[in-house]
């Protein structure tokens, strides 16, 4: 396993976001699968563990997808 990480900043102020449900999803075939919600800390920061990134998936805040393509190590999303 590796780890996986997605930040989640404020757009109009730049600062980090604390108590925002993030889960990533994979789009690739043969490989369709959706981590469970995992809540931002103080920092912004959700952490997960994954097989593998580097996949084409989705990445979703408070259940809305927030960004679709290359999701990698660390991930930073402005909402």
């Amino acid at each position: 396993m590796v780890g996986l990480v997605v930040k989640v900043v404020q757009n109009s102020t730049g600062k980090p976001v604390r108590g925002k449900y993030v889960s990533v999803g994979c789009d690739e075939l043969f490989a369709l699968w959706n981590t469970s919600k995992v809540y931002t800390g103080s920092d912004g920061i959700a952490q997960f563990s994954v097989e593998r990134v580097g996949f084409k998936g989705k990445i979703y805040i408070d259940g809305k997808p927030v960004f679709e393509g290359k999701v990698m190590a660390s991930n930073t999303v402005y909402i």
